[in-house]
């Protein structure tokens, strides 16, 4: 079956691989992905801006390079990003816990609402 659209998925590089190999199986509606990997989330409205008019919309690794990109102006067809409260958030925090190289304490979660933290 053909794909009826295609979503760029804009992020850091390891989170877009992972959406990248998982995505399809996930998706409701036959779809193509479109990688848009960037180092820094200052790059997204560049990477969203290069993706043009092939996408039917972009999926966001998070709400800063969202925001980014809407206030650039660029985003010009649907877009959304993963949400980040809620169970997100715990299931990250313990994944993170279990991450030796991860020190939970210095965790920024400032974008995030204060009753999804406490």
């Amino acid at each position: 079956m053909t794909p009826d659209l295609t979503i760029g998925v804009v992020g850091p590089h390891d989170l877009v691989e992972r959406v990248m190999l998982m995505g399809h199986a996930a998706a409701p509606l036959p779809c193509r992905l479109v990688a848009a990997a960037y180092r820094d989330e200052q790059e997204a409205p560049d990477k969203v801006t290069r993706l043009g008019p092939g996408v039917d919309a972009c999926l966001f690794a998070s709400p800063v390079p969202y925001d980014l990109a809407r206030r650039s102006g660029v985003l010009t067809m649907p877009a959304t990003y993963v949400q980040l409260g809620g169970a997100a958030l715990v299931a990250a925090l313990a994944k993170a816990a279990l991450d030796a190289r991860i020190d939970p304490q210095r965790v920024s979660i400032d974008v995030v609402s204060r009753a999804d933290v406490e």
